[in-house]
């Protein structure tokens, strides 16, 4: 059978045999086409904007939260080292570095610099991180007999005063040159045995792996009765806590001599080898 023809057909037809009629109809689909699809791209650009604003502000949120546990963690480690310096270390110690006396105040600070800049310097673990400051503050003491004279705290502060870090940093080690370099500057000072007894003494700590050392000559002023009281109470409890300990027995040339040293015969010889957890003798020349 053939098909049947309708009048629909032939309007049809008719239409699209309309070149005219055929462009125009192209046009306007092809606007409403543009139209749909700005309007489309519009829907998606404010989408994305939304999606943008939500994630800059989870975003925030995270960065505001992780900040904010981060400034807990430095304030947590902040106090347990306050509390160390306040109960583990004197009154001030030395500097192996650059031979500068520091106080607890100046050292705290120091320390809580650095582990602001290195945060993995301290575990979140009590313990543990309480171990981790001991060894970040770990300082060697010396034991002797004072000779005649001693440098003194405030003497020592002068003659830190007057030289340069460069200075101290061509001594850190207690060769003849260096110690013929004091002799130039200071010519015969009383206190230049002093001086050399504390260069070597300065070389051991930095050869123990000291970044800081204490002598209670130059480490405690005299002149403060307060701080002089304190020295003497805790005098026990520092040798305790100190790293090592360091004996200078200036009148033994060798060890087969040490019975006859009058280091022994001191008042203070048997808390400073009763309190220290590494004790290490070094003879006159300091071998």
């Amino acid at each position: 059978m053939g098909s049947r023809y309708t009048a629909e057909q032939d309007v049809d037809t008719k239409f699209w045999d309309d070149d005219e009629a055929k462009d125009s109809y192209r046009r306007k689909a092809l606007e409403r086409r543009k139209k749909l699809t700005k309007k489309l791209k519009k829907t998606n650009n404010l989408k994305r904007k939304v999606d943008r604003k939500k994630t800059l502000e989870e975003n925030l949120w995270e960065a505001e939260e992780k900040q904010k546990k981060l400034d807990q963690h430095h304030d947590a480690l902040r106090s347990r080292v306050g509390y160390y310096i306040q109960n583990h270390l004197p009154i001030r110690l030395l500097q192996v570095s650059n031979m500068a006396l520091v106080d607890r105040r100046t050292l705290q600070e120091q320390i809580c610099e650095k582990i602001t800049q290195r945060p993995s310097i301290c575990s979140e673990d009590k313990c543990l991180c309480f171990e981790q400051i001991k060894d970040e503050l770990k300082y060697s003491i010396l034991s002797h007999r004072w000779g005649s004279p001693e440098l003194t705290f405030s003497e020592f502060v002068k003659l830190h005063e007057q030289m340069t870090w460069r200075f101290w940093d061509g001594l850190k080690s207690p060769d003849t040159r260096a110690l013929e370099r004091m002799h130039e500057i200071w010519g015969d000072t009383p206190f230049k045995r002093s001086l050399a007894k504390l260069l070597h003494f300065r070389q051991v700590s930095a050869q123990r792996q000291c970044k800081y050392a204490w002598v209670d000559t130059i480490c405690i002023n005299k002149e403060s009765s307060s701080e002089l009281d304190e020295s003497i109470r805790s005098m026990y409890a520092w040798y305790r806590d100190a790293h090592i300990c360091i004996v200078h027995l200036n009148q033994t040339p060798y060890y087969l001599d040490m019975k006859d040293e009058p280091w022994f015969s001191r008042g203070w010889t048997l808390q400073e080898l009763l309190a220290p957890k590494q004790i290490k003798f070094y003879s006159a020349s300091w071998k």
